[in-house]
């Protein structure tokens, strides 16, 4: 019996975005099939358009709910969670592109392996267009080379990112996401503690644009180095993946470094200042929105 597919997007004023999102799904090869049976834009206490430039795109299987209050992703997506009926939930962030027709379908055929109950995607960032992008850039390539480094074991932790992510009914069902920051890694633990697989697609590529103004890459930092999922999981289980790794993040930092010192240095800079502000950053699943990295331009080979 073929699988049904539902994909959530929960978004917080993505009406820059949005309709282009929905069209990448429209291009879809999974969308050629019966699988999909529902997209569903969640808009979040939107303050712009967001609903409005929904609609009209992919009509036959969409579904708008606009809520006037914000709650933050981790809540909308359980309760989306408690009342989907679907086999496979595909849920993305409303700020990105897809990077190809196959995306979907390559998430979808990763869960067809018995043992996997979550797969996430290969998000990619745009390439950088001003100094503060480009400390971004910097950062992100560090953190890439610093999980090559790692044993194939620990990868996919680090790999699993919340832009894109296929869960089974399995997973999901029965699971609330607690009101707090870093929801992609609670996800991957759950469905560790309920005894399946998380696996990391490659083919599935998403691309994201960095944040390029000061204060959108302060609170993006802060925001990483949030770790409330800790008090949920037994350490027993989160060292299995985290522990001894910060030697292996020092060698990637210094072997970026190498080729962009400039940009080293101001990455350390921001991460100073991520420290304080991450104490005082109190917001659980409502972060503050990253505005500048809202708008993706894609340039057409």
């Amino acid at each position: 019996m073929k699988p049904r597919v539902e994909i959530a997007i929960c978004a917080f004023n993505e009406e820059a975005n949005i309709a282009s999102l929905l069209e990448d799904i429209r291009n879809q090869t999974l969308f050629e099939t019966e699988l999909l049976k529902t997209v569903t834009v969640i808009s979040d206490g939107s303050t712009d358009r967001t609903a409005e430039r929904a609609r009209g795109i992919l009509d036959e299987i969409l579904t708008v709910e606009k809520h006037q209050e914000r709650l933050g992703k981790p809540l909308r997506l359980s309760d989306f969670y408690q009342n989907s009926k679907t086999d496979i939930l595909i849920q993305l962030d409303a700020d990105i592109r897809l990077a190809n027709r196959h995306v979907l379908r390559s998430l979808i055929n990763a869960l067809r392996d018995r043992e996997v109950g979550a797969v996430s995607g290969h998000a990619s960032p745009l390439p950088p267009q001003n100094l503060i992008e480009r400390i971004a850039y910097f950062g992100r390539r560090a953190w890439i080379d610093f999980i090559n480094s790692l044993d194939e074991s620990k990868r996919d932790r680090f790999l699993f990112d919340g832009k894109i992510i296929a869960l089974k009914s399995s997973v999901f069902r029965s699971l609330k996401i607690p009101d707090e920051p870093a929801d992609d890694v609670y996800l991957f633990y759950s469905t560790i503690a309920k005894k399946f697989r998380v696996r990391c697609q490659s083919k599935a590529g998403v691309y994201y644009k960095l944040p390029s103004s000061f204060g959108d890459y302060v609170f993006q930092l802060s925001r990483y180095r949030q770790k409330p999922y800790r008090r949920h999981f037994s350490s027993a289980l989160i060292d299995k993946y985290e522990s001894g790794n910060a030697q292996a993040m020092c060698r990637a930092f210094r072997r970026n470094s190498k080729s962009d010192i400039s940009a080293a240095c101001l990455y350390l800079f921001f991460r100073l200042i991520s420290i304080f502000v991450s104490k005082i950053l109190n917001s659980g699943g409502r972060w503050p929105s990253i505005n500048s990295a809202k708008t993706l331009v894609i340039q057409e080979s």
